[in-house]
């Protein structure tokens, strides 16, 4: 799917584009597929699937990861904990993105 979002940075400059607890959400806050014009909230994997394809996704991921915790190479786990964390803030999510320049 074509976006008009070029980087995680970008897409998360709203909080009604972001989500915990699936990949992404429809208008009615159930599960969308990332790739799919259903989809207008998006966790940070799910919003890096919209974004990126391949090997670009999962340097997105590494570079999350060596925000979240340095030094670990379970790149899609840290990423997801760290997203679905009840917890977790959005501005968190915004300061993420932003420190991994992704």
């Amino acid at each position: 799917m074509k976006t008009k979002y070029k980087s995680l940075q970008q897409l998360f400059r709203s909080k009604k584009r972001w989500c915990q607890g699936l990949d992404a959400k429809d208008a009615d806050g159930n599960y969308a597929d990332p790739k799919t014009p259903a989809a207008v909230s998006f966790c940070l994997a799910g919003g890096a699937s919209l974004l990126y394809e391949d090997e670009a996704y999962d340097e997105v991921l590494k570079k999350l990861t060596k925000v979240i915790k340095p030094g670990r190479y379970d790149h899609g786990v840290s990423v997801v904990k760290y997203n679905d964390d009840p917890k977790r803030k959005f501005s968190q999510i915004q300061s993420l993105v932003r420190k991994a320049g992704v």
